[in-house]
């Protein structure tokens, strides 16, 4: 079963924000046409309070912009509602000249590297940027032989299982979610990279080892928690989402105790990634 939370009467400028604010509060994707903005969060991850999340995240937006007048309905639709209703809107996402996103469920028509996914309820489909901006930066930084890489909250599993595609002898890929860890390992299943990939819900504060790669796509709120931890287990590359542009000072202020010979900093729309070379 699914919650199907549908926010009526925004406009088209509002709908990212809108749609930001209801990954963050859990939902696996979203989508909007006509006014209208719906998200999908699975029962095993919906949590009592979040209709009054979503009521106070409008209160403060109607008071920001006085002629808004949402109106939100919460409801309980089966999977194959669930299933027929996302593929409509899932489609392939291409994120960079090498690399598209499909959806689990179509046949794989293009050139390049293909990672497919099936959403389920974790977060983590290419929809959203920072998943993109994570992805693109994994390409980029520069590799040594035999690199390794742990991905921090790996939802779907897909930074994880790029990372696999694209040459690390092994990835550790951890979810406190033991839901997401079985939808990660599905998605792994269908990637063919199973055997390159090790799951754990264990958290970050009990992983030992060094990774020549870290990346982690969560809120900034998180990141900063468990940084320590991100910092003790880094060998060369740091990798950071799920960070809002207007956030950027308040986390370079917070890096300051820590020692880089380089931060680069990529954005789109909204948000923000940093990549830092220990």
């Amino acid at each position: 079963m699914w919650y199907e939370i549908r926010i009526e009467n925004i406009e088209r400028y509002l709908e990212e924000p809108v749609s930001d604010f209801l990954i963050r509060i859990g939902s696996s994707g979203t989508y909007s046409e006509k006014d209208v903005v719906v998200g999908y969060i699975h029962e095993k991850c919906f949590r009592k309070d979040i209709p009054e999340k979503v009521k106070a995240f409008l209160k403060r937006l109607s008071e920001d912009f006085p002629s808004l007048k949402p109106k939100i309905s919460v409801k309980k639709i089966e999977q194959k509602d669930w299933e027929e209703k996302w593929k409509r809107f899932y489609k392939p996402i291409k994120v960079t000249e090498d690399l598209t996103i499909i959806p689990a469920w179509e046949k794989i028509n293009k050139k390049g590297c293909i990672i497919r996914i099936d959403p389920g309820p974790a977060f983590g489909t290419g929809q959203h940027p920072t998943t993109r901006l994570c992805l693109r930066a994994i390409k980029e930084v520069p590799k040594k032989d035999d690199w390794n890489m742990i991905d921090i909250g790996t939802g779907t599993g897909i930074l994880a299982i790029y990372g696999a595609m694209i040459g690390a002898k092994e990835v550790l890929a951890i979810d406190i979610d033991p839901i997401a860890i079985e939808w990660a390992k599905h998605n792994a299943r269908i990637n063919s990279v199973s055997e390159k990939i090790r799951f754990s819900d264990e958290p970050l504060e009990n992983v030992s080892g060094s990774f020549y790669i870290v990346v982690s796509n969560i809120d900034l709120d998180e990141i900063k928690r468990i940084f320590p931890h991100i910092f003790r287990i880094s060998e060369r590359w740091i990798i950071l989402s799920g960070i809002l542009k207007e956030e950027e000072r308040l986390f370079r202020s917070f890096l300051e105790e820590y020692r880089f010979s380089e931060k680069k900093i990529s954005c789109e729309e909204d948000w923000i990634c940093f990549v830092l070379k220990k």
